[in-house]
């Protein structure tokens, strides 16, 4: 036991000593295991041999498993530690970034350093680090020494070993002759002994999955995977339901073999789908490992919940993260996923499973900022940045920088001509005065530009030609890793639309098609910008302190709709309790995902935790089955507060009292979307609405109540709008982008921003 607790205590120390400079080009290196990349890499960045010697000018001592000090002398390097990570730390020292797993984006200083002076100590916060691409990689990039290897190396992604995938289905395999002999092991499900989860009750089976774990320890094997298998399909039997829950029988197993394996070997295990929420009767063993993943959380809990009620069970614990970087630009949001990483590890989290995909063009930047701070969370994320820029695009550094704003998920926009064609303008720009291997990144980036258009276009109007021509380009920009083509070898379903026949589709030779030459990307660029057109508005951003305003004699009233998943609305409340009427569980194959979670948030004003925003109320009351239940949310003062419910993806109606001034927020994505009628407001000198919306029908209403338009919209819009009350009616998202974004549920009276109240309605 000793050895983990050692691991788990661990913290990020870096202390900066006194050092002395030691001449780069003087240097030999010490045989060991990390001498080769090392060498490796001084040779790329100072064009020279640094032999490998029995005892070099740079030495290697044992030391920590998982830190290392590095300090220079006049006559060499010791390094104590994890030789590896060291490595990674002195090439980094002296200017090498590989920003991507490409060749293209291993970046090399122009003029290396003469000397270096270091004196440090370091050892990572997170024990485990692992960013990994779901669905797979090309053969071609897998392997000890293989680009991707050498991506996790140069980024000290590892550490300590930690075995979490799903793990029954491979338990069975191994032991299919047990099994054949005893189908009492599998678990009883409709009568029968099946499928791929065991009889956890059953002495033998538990005994047989400790003897196998103990097998691969005695291997060498230092951490073993107790995960259940996905899905469904729990044991039945009387015996397995007296465990507990599902969780307390999955947990019994772990402990067993965890037991059984010793301290020396972690069990790894997920907090996942039916097993998510914590156990009712056992805690886990000191070497168990929970994992909690952040998707396909059952019963309607929240990973915050999660960590906060596994924490209290004495569990160590993992993340089990999804880094999805889908085609389209926007899907990864830097601040969030840098902020969920120092979130988790304040909150004790240690080990980090994070799932990708191997696409670069959206997802690349976010994955090296990820990998940086798994090391050190509080890593100045600027800086990140800045020295990303900096070395990625020396020539065309302001132009990149927009093309990054432009496809990041911190504020995401939808995939249209518009955004299309201001990525074409700023690779343009870009190319201007990039050259090199600075040129063949904006090249990349052309390439995943040009996938997007016609992955937008093959979206708008799939057909057959289409589709071949999305693939046919997926094929041919394969090395580049911009886009994950693996992913689509494998699986189309979501491109392949069910018009399209299927003799018409062609065999894509993804190996073989030859890459995009230097004139077909400057005709990308040139014809990029000539078929997407730009908006003919931009979007105005309004504050976000709001008012009560009477804008209108006119009173119509809507609500919410059905509402999936997390929403909010804001409402203005004068301190009187509010009454809602609320019904959980609408869609009922969902009804195993919890109840209603409702919570009333202060939005400014009195604090007793000196925070802006104050957690005034809860209710969990509303159970998932379909009927209609009164619930009151008290409020301690007047002002704004802002209406949050959750039901873990199922689906919730909630009626607001017909007086209430509230209204949606607003925003991206589901926060913009309405089922009904709502109302919006045009300020006084506004002569167009702008606006982005994916609506199968819509009516617009002017302000004197004629229609406007009526039609479906999937896009950027503008037309002529006169200031005052509008109205919307319809299904799907409405986003106003030139006037306040919040849609009202009542036309008379809407919370406006203050800067608007006072200016058009000022007394």
């Amino acid at each position: 036991m000793k050895k983990l607790l050692l691991i788990i205590t661990g913290i990020v120390a870096c202390f900066c000593l006194r050092a002395e400079s030691v001449r780069v080009a003087d240097l030999t290196i010490s045989e060991n295991p990390a001498a080769e990349r090392l060498t490796a890499g001084l040779k790329a960045i100072y064009k020279k041999e640094f032999p490998v010697e029995k005892n070099g000018k740079i030495t290697f001592a044992p030391g920590d498993h998982q830190g290392y000090t590095i300090r220079t002398a006049k006559d060499g390097i010791v390094i104590t530690g994890n030789a590896e990570y060291a490595v990674s730390h002195i090439l980094h020292s002296l200017g090498m970034r590989h920003f991507f797993s490409s060749p293209n984006w291993l970046i090399l200083p122009e003029n290396p350093p003469a000397t270096l002076d270091l004196d440090v100590k370091e050892s990572p916060a997170w024990f485990r680090r692992s960013i990994w691409p779901g669905w797979g990689l090309w053969h071609d990039y897998r392997g000890e020494g293989k680009i991707d290897d050498l991506w996790r190396r140069q980024n000290r992604l590892g550490g300590v070993p930690l075995s979490t995938g799903h793990a029954y289905g491979m338990f069975i395999s191994k032991n299919k002759a047990e099994f054949e002999k005893h189908p009492e092991y599998y678990a009883l499900v409709n009568g029968k002994r099946d499928g791929s989860k065991l009889c956890i009750s059953n002495p033998g089976v538990r005994k047989l999955y400790a003897d196998w774990a103990t097998k691969l320890a005695k291997s060498g094997q230092e951490s073993v995977s107790c995960d259940p298998t996905d899905g469904g399909g729990w044991c039945e039997c009387a015996e397995c339901a007296r465990l507990g829950n599902i969780t307390d029988r999955a947990l019994t197993l772990a402990n067993e073999v965890a037991r059984a394996v010793g301290p020396n070997c972690r069990i790894g295990m997920y907090a996942y789908n039916q097993h998510s929420p914590p156990p009712s009767r056992v805690k886990p063993e000191p070497n168990v490992v929970i994992s909690i993943a952040t998707l396909f959380i059952r019963e309607g809990w929240t990973v915050d919940a999660l960590i906060r009620e596994w924490g209290k069970t004495g569990a160590v614990l993992g993340i089990r993260e999804y880094y999805y970087a889908h085609i389209a630009p926007g899907a990864m949001s830097k601040t969030k996923i840098a902020n969920s990483i120092d979130y988790f590890h304040s909150n004790g989290a240690r080990f980090m499973s994070a799932e990708s995909t191997d696409a670069w063009g959206p997802g690349g930047l976010v994955y090296y900022m990820a990998a940086r701070l798994l090391w050190n969370p509080k890593e100045d994320r600027e800086a990140i940045l800045d020295d990303f820029f900096a070395r990625a695009f020396p020539k065309s550094e302001k132009p990149m920088r927009e093309f990054y704003s432009l496809i990041d998920g911190d504020k995401p926009r939808p995939l249209s001509a518009d955004l299309l064609g201001r990525m074409y303008r700023t690779l343009a720009e870009a190319r201007k005065t990039a050259a090199g291997q600075e040129l063949a990144r904006v090249n990349d980036l052309v390439c995943y530009t040009r996938f997007c258009e016609l992955f937008f276009l093959h979206r708008n109007a799939p057909t057959a030609a289409s589709y071949n021509n999305l693939l046919r380009f997926g094929a041919a920009i394969r090395d580049t890793r911009m886009v994950h083509t693996y992913a689509m070898h494998r699986d189309t379903r979501n491109l392949l639309h069910s018009s399209i026949p299927k003799d018409k589709l062609e065999k894509i030779e993804w190996q073989r098609m030859p890459p995009p030459t230097d004139a077909e990307l400057a005709k990308f660029v040139s014809e990029g910008i000539a078929n997407n057109a730009l908006l003919d508005f931009e979007a105005v951003e309004f504050g976000q302190d709001l008012v009560p305003v009477t804008v209108s004699a006119k009173k119509e009233a809507g609500q919410p709709g059905p509402v999936r998943r997390t929403r909010e609305f804001l409402i203005w409340s004068d301190g009187s309790p509010l009454e809602l009427k609320v019904t959980g569980g609408l869609i009922k194959h969902y009804r195993n995902r919890g109840n209603v979670k409702l919570s009333l948030v202060q939005i400014g004003g009195v604090s007793e935790t000196g925070e802006l925003e104050t957690v005034v109320a809860r209710d969990e009351s509303v159970p998932p089955d379909g009927q209609e239940r009164n619930v009151t949310l008290r409020p301690k003062h007047a002002g704004l507060h802002r209406v949050v419910s959750s039901d873990g993806g199922d689906m919730t109606n909630i009626v607001f009292p017909e007086d209430s001034l509230c209204l949606s927020p607003g925003g991206d994505g589901e926060q913009s979307s309405l089922s009904g009628t709502r109302f919006f407001y045009v300020p006084k000198g506004m002569e167009s609405l702008g606006f982005y919306a994916k609506m199968t029908r819509c009516s617009l209403f002017g302000p004197d109540g004629k229609q406007v338009a009526k039609q479906a919209y999937n896009g950027y819009y503008s037309i002529p709008a006169k200031p005052g009350v509008w109205k919307v009616v319809g299904a799907g998202i409405f986003q106003p982008m030139t006037v306040p974004s919040g849609l009202s549920f009542r036309s008379d009276r809407m919370l406006l921003p203050r800067e608007v109240a006072g200016k058009d309605f000022r007394k």
